[in-house]
């Protein structure tokens, strides 16, 4: 029997993998935790009973997210990852960051983005040769779920999901 939050995260994958062949880094579902995207988190107070509170708006939980939701709001849940090897809160945004081989303009595999159910959201004036691409559907899960197709697209050699972490202070 599964619990209420493997059931309302049942459609992210467990496991995510970021990276080249050559360095790659896993992120592994953190269970008994969720997070609440779009907060503002001077005014919300949801923000004050969080494990953790990022300032992009996003808010760490013990526990399940609540089954009823303020449609009005736009608040969005999704897991919490971790790295394998350690235990800091990772958090997904649902951008994915692809970079090209040098001298390949992102901008040029539009068509095959799009096939792979992305679409492009930025190319960096910095870096033509890659771009951050969100999932068509705008959902994270589907972002976090189909990278092995932005992986297969010729040229690409390096993807990698945009996980939020806290910031630490020194």
């Amino acid at each position: 029997m599964m619990n209420a939050k493997q059931d309302y995260f049942s459609n992210y994958p467990h496991e995510v993998r970021s990276g080249t062949e050559r360095s790659p880094v896993s992120y592994v579902l953190r269970s008994g935790y969720y997070a609440v995207h779009g907060l503002d988190t001077e005014r919300n107070i949801e923000s004050a009973s969080a494990v953790a509170v990022f300032e992009e708006g996003i808010a760490i939980h013990s526990g399940t997210p609540p089954t009823a939701r303020n449609t009005a709001s736009e608040e969005v849940f999704s897991p919490v990852y971790s790295l394998r090897s350690g235990d800091s809160f990772m958090v997904p945004t649902g951008l994915v960051f692809v970079r090209f081989a040098e001298g390949v303009p992102a901008e040029s595999h539009q068509d095959a983005i799009e096939q792979a159910g992305y679409k492009i959201n930025e190319i960096p004036p910095y870096a033509p040769h890659a771009a951050w691409v969100y999932a068509q559907s705008g959902e994270i899960a589907d972002a976090l779920s189909q990278l092995s197709k932005l992986e297969a697209i010729p040229d690409v050699e390096n993807v990698e999901p945009q996980m939020l972490m806290q910031r630490s202070h020194r």
